[in-house]
């Protein structure tokens, strides 16, 4: 019996209390920061990526693939720029 109390304490389950959280116990507005974070992380990363994408198209192609590189990396600037903007839209947000 001692094995069976000492067991159900190491799995932390969440219908016994006080070891594990339980559903009720989350908070909607930290999920929301948290995803306002990640999207703003996203974003950036995007955005870093579209800048390097942009300054080697511009630095190597010509013609046909000049224009496709900076559409291509306007888009991806275009998204990543969209979502700091979005993460940050998200931080301000309460309820």
């Amino acid at each position: 019996m001692a094995d069976e109390n000492v067991k159900s304490k190491t799995l932390g389950h969440a219908g016994s209390g006080a070891e594990g959280p339980t559903f009720a116990n989350h908070d909607p507005a930290s999920h929301r920061r948290r995803d306002a974070e990640a999207m703003t992380i996203i974003g950036g990363f995007l955005a870093i990526l579209a800048a390097l994408v942009l300054i080697g198209v511009v630095w190597n192609d010509e013609g046909l693939s000049l224009r496709v590189g900076i559409g291509a990396g306007a888009l991806l600037m275009a998204v990543g720029l969209g979502g700091v903007f979005l993460g940050m839209r998200l931080r301000r947000v309460r309820d």
